[in-house]
């Protein structure tokens, strides 16, 4: 499922789906040097910009859990209202933009306390997402 590289390329967090897992993994030795069971089936994993913060979205039990990455610990967990799949972080670092498929919207969630800001209603069944920065004037 998602898998997200810190900048550095020393670590792989890979969301290991129906084994309800997230997987820490060293890049140099490709070993599993940390495992983190999960509540439900994980599709995503998606790093802050600072990769302090993992966002995982949990589809079917309709959540996004927030993990910070120096012990894999849990956070916080956001609710949302339909099947959460993709996250997709906002260029300055200050927001993540979650799908909703059975919803039709998508969350944007601040950065800064991990809470849900607001939804923004889109066509039936958002799945893939891609953010741009503003062209030049």
């Amino acid at each position: 499922m998602g898998l997200a590289l810190t900048p550095d390329g020393k670590t792989l967090y890979a969301a290991a789906g129906e084994n309800k897992r997230l997987l820490k993994i060293d890049t140099a030795t490709n070993k599993v040097v940390g495992t983190l069971p999960m509540p439900g089936i994980v599709h995503e994993s998606t790093l802050t910009l600072d990769g302090k913060f993992l966002y995982v979205t949990l589809r079917k039990a309709n959540r996004v859990s927030v993990i910070r990455t120096h012990d894999l610990e849990v956070v916080t967990e956001i609710p949302q209202p339909g099947y959460p799949d993709l996250v997709v972080m906002s260029p300055d670092g200050t927001k993540a933009y979650v799908s909703n498929r059975h919803a039709d919207v998508v969350s944007v969630i601040g950065l800064t306390d991990h809470r849900e800001l607001r939804r923004i209603t889109v066509g039936k069944g958002p799945h893939g997402m891609a953010l741009g920065r503003p062209p030049r004037p």
